[in-house]
């Protein structure tokens, strides 16, 4: 075989892929690591980490961290992104918050968190939070937070609770009363889906759910006050796009405010967050609402938007007014209702 000229040589060499550009040396994509956390005081022999903010500080983007059951008195902020925190059954942060934020802050975008138990956060500026919502998108799923001033507070991107439980949450009278909420969305929020989970029991005039989000689903949960002295169930004060379905809604005896529902109440000229939402009206269809409250309640209060269009709802418990094309009665026993503090687990079909 003849050589090539060295022009030729040299000119093929030149001419080359380079390295870096070559595809057979690209690094092999790294494997979703598994961390495993155990409580300091619950240690098994698999642990990687006794500590939730010892893992996440040293968590690389796309990891897994598996809580094993116990009870965690700490608190974690999540910088990396993609992660995981996998919570077994009886995993459970306690009493603890960072930044006097949150148990958790999450700061990372592209965050699943599901399994976990969080009570017992509070802060000095009545806001302690289950989870601080910072990053871009935050799934929860399955997670049980309570007994805290708030469950989640914050958010950007897109908010996913699915398949949860908040309970007992809002602010104290050492602090702000009717200022902090079991769900409590911002306005940087693209989107709030919530479904098939239960809110129960606002205390200290917090709603059960607040979202600023400039879409706002919610459907398929029970939605309740029973005992507690909450204010709205639902409150969506900027108005947006909503879908409000499927829900069973209960305003309880002891609510301070006769509304279920308020849409686009501090939408205004005083306030900076209406030029980010749309005015379009609200669809409210396919709820059971029940009032236990002795005084005339409300659907709803709109302000600055679309009336809401209400579509086959059943209504129990109050006046017929505001009711749109619903089913009203007017106690729980004509409805073949429970009596209270009874909930069915879903709207009659």
């Amino acid at each position: 075989m003849k050589r090539l000229p060295v022009f030729f040589a040299i000119l093929a060499a030149w001419t080359a892929t380079p390295a870096w550009a070559r595809t057979d040396l690209a690094e092999p994509a790294r494997e979703r690591r598994v961390v495993i956390v155990c409580s300091a005081t619950a240690v098994t022999g698999d642990c990687d980490f006794t500590s939730i903010a010892g893992a996440a500080e040293n968590a690389e983007d796309g990891d897994t961290l598996v809580l094993r059951a116990g009870v965690y008195r700490e608190a974690a902020i999540l910088r990396a992104a993609r992660l995981t925190i996998r919570a077994e059954p009886g995993a459970h942060m306690m009493g603890v918050a960072a930044e006097e934020k949150a148990a958790l802050v999450v700061q990372g975008d592209d965050i699943l968190i599901e399994g976990l138990e969080c009570s017992g956060i509070a802060v000095p500026h009545g806001n302690g939070a289950c989870v601080r919502a910072e990053g871009r998108n935050l799934t929860l799923r399955g997670v049980y937070f309570h007994h805290s001033q708030e469950g989640i507070l914050g958010g950007r991107g897109r908010i996913l609770i699915e398949d949860s439980r908040f309970e007992r949450l809002g602010g104290d009278r050492a602090t702000r009363i009717g200022h902090a909420h079991a769900i409590y969305i911002g306005h940087e929020a693209e989107e709030l889906i919530l479904r098939r989970s239960k809110i129960l029991a606002s205390k200290e005039e917090g709603h059960e759910v607040k979202s600023r989000a400039k879409r706002t689903i919610i459907e398929d949960n029970v939605i309740a006050s029973l005992d507690g002295i909450d204010s709205r169930q639902i409150d969506i004060p900027n108005a947006g796009e909503i879908v409000i379905r499927r829900n069973v809604i209960q305003k309880g005896p002891r609510s301070t405010n006769p509304q279920f529902i308020g849409i686009g109440l501090e939408r205004g000229p005083e306030t900076d967050y209406d030029k980010d939402h749309s005015t379009g009206p609200a669809l409210i269809e396919g709820n059971l609402f029940i009032s236990d409250l002795r005084t005339t309640t409300r659907l709803s209060s709109v302000r600055n938007a679309a009336p809401a269009e209400f579509k086959n709802n059943t209504v129990v418990g109050m006046e017929p007014q505001d009711l749109g094309e619903s089913e009203w009665f007017r106690t729980r026993k004509s409805a073949g209702l429970p009596p209270f503090p009874l909930l069915p687990s879903a709207p009659p079909s």
